[in-house]
């Protein structure tokens, strides 16, 4: 069986032997003919041209560039080669002496490479991907035969172009074939900010379809995820330092952003985008109140921990809630809550905490009070809030439930009041009104929630200290000052799964 080559040969032959003219000839260019090398001796004798760039002419002979045949030619067709530089020879094949060359019957000037690219270019018209890569097949063959650079670019713009028509036929929602195309063009071995910037267009247009009007968003949302996960996985791995200047750019302007970054600032804007998405999918049915803050803020902290101020803005929307239902919390759970706005620098709203709570005692209960009620709320407006005229309008009302109430009569004394005539008069030449310094947030030494080592450290050790289990954990008493002058009492708490003993309450005595 003859092999392709021979066929092609004996075909050519005999087309020849029809009549044919030398002008139709098939043309050979010089990297097909230095291929087709070991075949030259079956190419003896038959009509051919030979299409390349010229290297050299001495007399009579021609060299052709990258090309291992000589050229034989009358010095009259030699010179018109003089100025070409790319030429055609039509001819044939000789072999003498054992040594092959190749005669020349005719010569002629014909476009160089480029000038035929550009010619084969602007014959394309329309969205002809395939076009476009037969042309960018043709320019990198020669480009790579000849190492011509130019060429080689040309190649690489018609990939490029072919990638675009096809882009062009590629619905817009059709995410998957658009990434496929970038992959396509990675595979090209184009510059890879061309495959880039396709699957940022692509991931883009995915986001804005499952996060605008669609009912779907979560699933959606999902898809793209997982989508991201495989095409850029280091996307899902938190920032040393998170980029606010290209991020903010990024969020007003992502595609031009995207497009303009190099190659480390759109590592960086993969994650910023990836943050996006996990943002929105964990927020999506976050519930405007703010009741499940806090787990949606562990969530954060564990998905993006690079942006730890969201999952704070979350933890900070769970206390606001706390606060919106105080009317409902206990003693302690008020406490924490005071501590934790306190904690978070939230002075305010630590003592709002507070004053709402007693508020809502303070309506629930007065209606119907027994003096020690009014006596313990009158009590808390002071150590809390150092709201002496609450404190005194309550023990006011607890007096007139229990005339002869000790407790009532000793705090209205250390509040610097005395009943006479049936009124409550400032004391004359009373002592100074002893206030407790209860206030969270205050400059005082002593705060609500504070640790025992750190009230230790502010204010030293107690005189005495009294410590009581019981079946929620461990109550303590710290008293300060001794005998019949002013004492300062610090009750402090533990419950079972803390590890140290927080102040709940303190007063002078």
């Amino acid at each position: 069986m003859r092999s392709p080559l021979a066929r092609g040969v004996m075909a050519l032959v005999c087309w020849w032997a029809v009549g044919a003219s030398p002008v139709s000839a098939q043309t050979w260019s010089v990297q097909k003919l230095q291929a087709s090398k070991a075949e030259w001796d079956k190419l003896l004798d038959v009509p051919m041209q030979v299409e390349g760039r010229m290297a050299s002419i001495l007399k009579n002979q021609l060299r052709l560039q990258k090309c291992d045949l000589t050229f034989t030619a009358t010095e009259e067709l030699a010179r018109l080669a003089t100025n070409a530089k790319q030429v055609e020879l039509s001819g044939r094949l000789r072999k003498e002496n054992g040594r092959i060359t190749f005669d020349v019957g005719n010569l002629k000037s014909v476009p160089t490479d480029m000038e035929q690219f550009q010619t084969r270019e602007l014959a394309i018209k329309g969205n002809r991907a395939d076009e476009w890569y037969a042309l960018a097949d043709w320019a990198r063959e020669r480009g790579e035969f000849y190492d011509d650079a130019a060429l080689k670019d040309a190649a690489r713009l018609c990939l490029t172009r072919g990638i675009a028509s096809e882009v062009r036929t590629v619905s817009k929602d059709d995410f998957q074939g658009r990434l496929k195309l970038a992959d396509k063009a990675a595979g090209f071995k184009l510059p890879a900010s061309v495959s880039q910037d396709l699957r940022h267009e692509a991931f883009r247009d995915w986001w804005q379809f499952a996060t605008v009007n669609n009912p779907e968003g979560a699933q959606a949302l999902a898809a793209l995820e997982a989508r991201l996960r495989d095409v850029w996985p280091d996307a899902f791995r938190p920032l040393a330092n998170w980029p606010d200047e290209l991020a903010a750019a990024y969020i007003k302007d992502p595609l031009v952003t995207f497009h303009d970054a190099d190659p480390l600032e759109q590592r960086q804007l993969q994650r910023v985008f990836a943050a996006q998405v996990l943002i929105r999918r964990i927020t999506l049915e976050a519930p405007n109140d703010g009741r499940n803050g806090n787990e949606i803020a562990e969530k954060l902290a564990s998905a993006v921990p690079d942006q730890p101020a969201l999952a704070n803005a979350y933890r900070d929307k769970a206390l606001d809630y706390r606060l919106s239902q105080i009317g409902k919390a206990s003693r302690q759970e008020a406490l924490a809550l005071s501590d934790q706005f306190r904690q978070r620098n939230r002075v305010v709203l630590s003592v709002e905490t507070l004053r709402k709570w007693l508020a809502a005692r303070e309506n629930e209960r007065t209606s119907q009070a027994d003096a020690p009620t009014l006596i313990a709320l009158a009590d808390d407006y002071r150590q809390w809030l150092k709201d002496d005229a609450k404190a005194i309008a309550l023990l006011k009302a607890a007096h007139q439930l229990e005339p002869l109430s000790e407790d009532v009569l000793s705090r209205m004394k250390d509040l610097g009041l005395e009943q006479r005539g049936g009124r409550w008069e400032p004391i004359v030449n009373a002592a100074p009104v002893n206030k407790p310094s209860a206030l969270p947030g205050s400059e005082s030494p002593i705060a609500i929630g504070m640790t025992a080592k750190e009230l230790q450290e502010s204010i030293g050790q107690p005189q005495s200290r009294t410590i009581v289990a019981t079946l929620g954990g461990v109550e303590e008493w710290w008293t300060f000052g001794a005998g019949e002058g002013s004492r300062l009492m610090i009750q402090l708490q533990r419950r079972r799964n803390e590890s140290q003993s927080r102040v709940v309450r303190f007063e002078n005595r």
